[in-house]
């Protein structure tokens, strides 16, 4: 049987926040995670008990936990390490351990640090913008989808992707973070330009546009991602196309 992606997405965003919360329980806050084998929180703070909740919460709903190899938390000494030991690396480019602060911002308010922009890398040597949040730095840095980046921080792109990718090329996410580009247009011309790293806001309702199909009236939007912010949004987009949909009987 073939996975729907938005069971993909739900298992991998489990997986973050459960991470997250194994390590912001310790010190005595109580960090939710959307349940688990553990309800959610680790029992413990030495690393061992952080491993062993890490392991144990990618077992039980890991969307690739059959791939998982084998392994004793106690060999690892952080749970960064463990994780990065039994992610399904050829597919997985998505699990993480973060901040159980960080992931209440992006999954609760729709909300990162960061420039805006997604990239993908199409070859050793080729980094292709993806996709530019409205509002962000990268936008008003001038990026756009279909541009090439051929440069970070002076970094030519085959070096950027050996060095471990854009995230790692671009920097701390820290307010203020400046990033320097060197951008290829889609007609071959090159600027420069830079931008500095802030709160975003992901606009997950995108796009929304009518066309008129074979003389009907076919509605469109751009849905990015599964927040909590997003049902308004969505349900905002519905009500619009609606409106225009029907108008156009």
């Amino acid at each position: 049987m073939t996975e729907h992606p938005s069971i993909r997405r739900r298992a991998r965003r489990l997986g973050i926040l459960l991470a997250a919360a194994a390590l912001s329980a310790c010190g005595g806050g109580g960090g939710g995670g959307g349940g688990g084998p553990t309800a959610g929180t680790a029992t413990g703070c030495t690393v061992l008990e952080q491993n062993q909740f890490v392991l144990d919460a990618m077992e039980e709903i890991y969307l690739w936990y059959q791939e998982i190899p084998p392994v004793d938390p106690a060999d690892f000494g952080s749970p960064e390490e463990l994780l990065d030991a039994i992610i399904f690396k050829p597919i997985d480019r998505f699990s993480f351990i973060g901040s159980a602060a960080t992931e209440q911002a992006l999954f609760g308010a729709g909300q990162f640090l960061g420039l805006g922009f997604r990239s993908q890398t199409e070859a050793p040597d080729k980094i292709t913008v993806s996709e530019v949040f409205e509002g962000s730095p990268a936008e008003g840095a001038g990026l756009a989808r279909g541009q090439l980046i051929l440069e970070i921080n002076g970094i030519p792109a085959d070096q950027v992707i050996a060095n471990g990718g854009v995230g790692s090329a671009t920097g701390p996410d820290e307010v203020g973070v400046e990033v320097t580009f060197l951008i290829e247009e889609q007609d071959g011309s090159q600027f420069n330009t830079s931008a500095e790293k802030a709160v975003v806001t992901i606009p997950t309702v995108s796009a929304l546009t009518v066309f008129d199909v074979a003389g009907r009236t076919t509605g469109y939007f751009n849905f990015r991602t599964f927040v909590d912010t997003a049902e308004a949004e969505l349900n905002a987009a519905a009500d619009q196309l609606a409106q225009v949909l029907h108008a156009g009987l």
